[in-house]
């Protein structure tokens, strides 16, 4: 599932601002990494409108489509009544909406997210307003343009012969291990940057660091680079700062591996990945 992001759906991504909303069109609403759903699936406008659900139709953008359906998301408040809506955490949301609604499910939470926190101008506090030729915002009153904010954070599998390094972060649900992952310093590469995260989560110095993948991570605005990398020296001393536990796994026995990440995950791709090429 990890290219669901990357392959072509029937989602298509168009930026319209003069878009005019049919009572079919999809409307992706957003409340702390929760999307909400109507009947496990993305509301149409009408869904809301049938059921005295309050929500600015005029507070809306326009970013793509769904075969004939035009897909939606608000610029900043979210409906004043959402009881009949259920949510559920957008991460998980995959095995309940389809992959072109999911799809487009966490580009309009990346985008939702930009627009909730640049209203106004970081420069004269102006208000912002959604450009019409681009998909950026522009301050009413300095014209000062601000596009979608892009946070590259970089993530490797760490190799050691038939061994692999996998760490469980503090903040982990589920008791998962996956990779060392990041986000990049100003000045750096991202082969530099994935050293440096690498050393200072779980002192180990890697070397052959070679590119894999890469994968849109919209929580809230994350793109995921991907890398394996082999170990060069060192021994695993755990930061307790950002992992709670880091150790060498045998691949030659995938019964003894931890919990791993969720397959829709750039993490779980690697790991398969390199799995796979070394069974070969």
């Amino acid at each position: 599932m990890m290219e669901l992001f990357n392959k072509k759906t029937e989602f298509i991504f168009k930026h319209n601002v003069d878009a005019k909303k049919q009572s079919n069109d999809l409307l992706f609403i957003f409340e702390n990494n929760e999307v909400y759903i109507f009947r496990n699936n993305v509301p149409a406008i009408n869904d809301l409108v049938k059921n005295n659900i309050q929500c600015d139709i005029d507070n809306l953008l326009c970013f793509g489509t769904i075969n004939s359906q035009q897909c939606f998301c608000l610029k900043n408040n979210l409906p004043a009544s959402n009881i009949l809506l259920d949510k559920v955490l957008l991460k998980t949301s995959y095995s309940i909406l389809s992959e072109a609604s999911y799809q487009a499910a966490v580009l309009a939470n990346h985008l939702s997210h930009w627009l909730m926190t640049h209203k106004y101008c970081g420069a004269c506090k102006g208000d912002n307003n959604v450009c019409v030729n681009e998909l950026a915002l522009q301050c009413a009153n300095c014209n000062l343009r601000i596009y979608p904010i892009i946070s590259p954070c970089v993530i490797g599998l760490i190799y050691k012969g038939n061994e692999i390094l996998l760490a469980q972060a503090k903040q982990s649900l589920n008791n998962i291990y996956g990779c060392i992952s990041g986000f990049v310093n100003p000045g750096e590469n991202l082969e530099a940057a994935l050293a440096r995260e690498v050393y200072e989560e779980v002192g180990l110095n890697i070397h052959n660091i070679k590119y894999v993948t890469s994968q849109h991570w919209p929580f809230p605005n994350s793109l995921m680079i991907g890398f394996t990398a082999e170990y060069l020296s060192g021994d695993i001393n755990v930061d307790t700062v950002e992992i709670s536990d880091a150790a060498w796994y045998d691949i030659d026995s995938p019964d003894k591996l931890p919990n791993l990440p969720s397959g829709i995950s750039v993490s779980r791709h690697l790991i398969n990945e390199f799995c796979t090429r070394y069974a070969k």
